[in-house]
């Protein structure tokens, strides 16, 4: 073979100093500098902030025996790019305008929760004629039809239309499924909805050039939310409907079969826990306790009912006017706001609060959790697991200190506390024997080789390893999907991040609560879990 794949550390490619787009330069840094200057990088890197790297374009590269490197002949501006990105102070320092340049990317790296692309899929090929092939058809017009054809104006049209039925689409299918987000695969539904048959078995319309789908009636969501379910559950695929008479197949077995309908039995299933869980939502509201054991937890509402939507309301309001003076957010007004909500949860649980934090409740009027200046005294959390030096120093420097007046601090804590939980949680259920129960799939245990952010490992991995290995932590798994949605404005992770990385502002007492939480909640589970299965208890 000519050439080989391969998985390639970023720090390990060098920008080609002989790029054909300039002329030859003396290192990688004059190199750098021109593609900054002239090559509109700005648009590429937050395309690959917002996207990632292409996953159709594999980067051409060479191993240099004397550097010790990989020297990328084809894919300049994407290395230029994943570097700055990284870390944009490796901008070239007699760059023009540096300084206003790598604040431009500082800022579209914390609009798009930017996580450092660490390695690149590559492709090197030996045969020098055949890699200079395949530059030139990449980068030298349609050669003959051998090149990438442009398209003309009515193809960009059609696409564009085609691209805008599928926003469409996606969108009108988080409608009828609540488990639906952007990275839902559409191929396969596209096919389906696709065939006239499959559309009357489900009972649809639709109109792609208005961007319009019609259900004819709640049979008709019903046998759609059916599809979906099997497709997010795996219990369908691709294979399922690949052709003509697979699809058939299916819709005379699961949609007009009068005397085998389980569309409907998924859905007075799913309607029947949506009712409990609703009746479970509207119990008493306690805060988390200490020493919290499986069957106590599941009984005991969830802490995501301790802020309502108006709430929610003000944290988005903050998101949204962050050019406001950073003094009018202390102001009185916003905790006179809330005093209905935390003076639900003090009045219902003032004496197990205060038996908890070692003080008579006998004769004493209820305490508001915004009198405690402590995190863990306002909402208690004792961890099980004590196998993590570092979770056991974060856990004491939150129990110490006041957040009130550290605010930055506490928030940093908070977010710390959770990463060094989900990373601990993974290390070990990744690690475990793959015939072992418990077992995580598709995830590596070694940290470094994890490409996600920290919400894509809690609302992706956490949560369907809670939700469909575990099975024991309902209201954890739900609380993950309500707050680490990217979908969510509010998303626990968007307003954490949002605090620490803003360069004027910084978390009011009540968001701390409202972080503290949620963020509690999760790792309280995480915690209960390593101590059982880790054996530390």
């Amino acid at each position: 073979m000519a050439y080989k794949f391969k998985t390639i550390n970023i720090d390990k490619i060098h920008v080609n100093i002989l790029n054909p787009r300039y002329e030859p330069q003396e290192d990688e840094l004059k190199e750098m500098d021109l593609i900054v200057s002239q090559g509109k990088i700005l648009e590429l890197i937050k395309d690959i902030a917002q996207y990632g790297l292409d996953p159709s374009e594999n980067l051409i590269v060479s191993y240099d025996e004397k550097l010790g490197v990989y020297v990328a002949d084809e894919g300049n501006r994407r290395v230029t790019a994943v570097k700055i990105l990284n870390d944009p102070d490796i901008t070239p320092h007699f760059t023009k305008n540096r300084d206003k340049f790598i604040r431009q990317v500082k800022k579209i790296k914390e609009k798009f929760s930017y996580s450092n692309i660490k390695e690149i899929n590559c492709v090197i090929i030996d045969d020098e004629g055949i890699k200079h092939h395949f530059i030139e058809l990449k980068h030298t017009g349609e050669n003959k039809g051998a090149g990438r054809l442009n398209w003309d104006t009515e193809s960009k049209v059609r696409f564009q239309s085609t691209d805008a039925f599928r926003k469409y689409l996606l969108e009108f299918l988080k409608g009828i499924h609540p488990e639906i987000r952007d990275n839902f695969g559409l191929t396969t539904i596209e096919r389906i909805i696709s065939d006239p048959d499959m559309r009357d078995a489900i009972g649809l319309t639709m109109d792609r050039k208005n961007q319009k789908i019609t259900l004819i009636n709640d049979n008709s969501k019903q046998k759609l939310y059916f599809i979906l379910d099997g497709l997010l559950t795996k219990k369908f695929n691709v294979n399922t409907f690949r052709h003509k008479k697979d699809r058939q197949k299916f819709a005379q077995e699961y949609l007009l079969n009068n005397e085998h309908q389980p569309w409907k039995e998924l859905y007075i299933e799913t309607i029947t826990n949506k009712d409990n869980q609703t009746t479970k939502n509207n119990e008493k509201i306690v805060p988390a306790q200490n020493n919290l054991n499986q069957n106590n937890y599941k009984e005991s509402s969830s802490q995501k009912d301790l802020f309502n939507q108006n709430d929610w309301d003000k944290v988005n309001s903050n998101q949204d006017n962050r050019d406001q003076d950073s003094s009018d957010r202390n102001n009185s007004n916003r905790d006179e706001s809330l005093t209905g909500n935390f003076n639900q949860v003090s009045e219902s649980n003032n004496d197990k609060i205060n038996k908890d934090n070692g003080r008579k409740t006998s004769g004493r009027p209820p305490k508001d959790i915004r009198d405690f200046d402590i995190l863990t005294k306002a909402i208690p959390f004792k961890n099980q697991y004590r196998k993590n030096s570092r979770i056991n120093q974060i856990l004491k420097e939150i129990s110490q200190i006041n957040y009130k007046e550290n605010p930055v601090s506490a928030m940093y804590l908070i977010r710390s506390i959770l990463e060094t939980y989900v990373h601990e949680y993974i290390d070990y259920f990744a690690s475990l024997d793959r015939h072992h129960q418990y077992k995580m799939k598709n995830i590596p245990p070694q940290r470094e080789k994890r490409k996600k952010s920290l919400r894509e490992l809690i609302f992706d991995d956490i949560y369907n390893h809670l939700k469909n290995v575990i099975q024991d932590y309902a209201n954890t798994y739900e609380l993950i999907y309500v707050t680490f949605t990217d979908n969510n404005k509010a998303s626990a992770m968007q307003i954490i991040n949002y605090y620490i990385h803003s360069g004027t502002h910084y978390p009011d007492q009540s968001e701390l609560l409202e972080a503290w939480s949620k963020i509690s909640t999760v790792i309280e589970t995480l915690d209960e879990l390593l101590a059982k299965n880790a054996g530390q208890k």
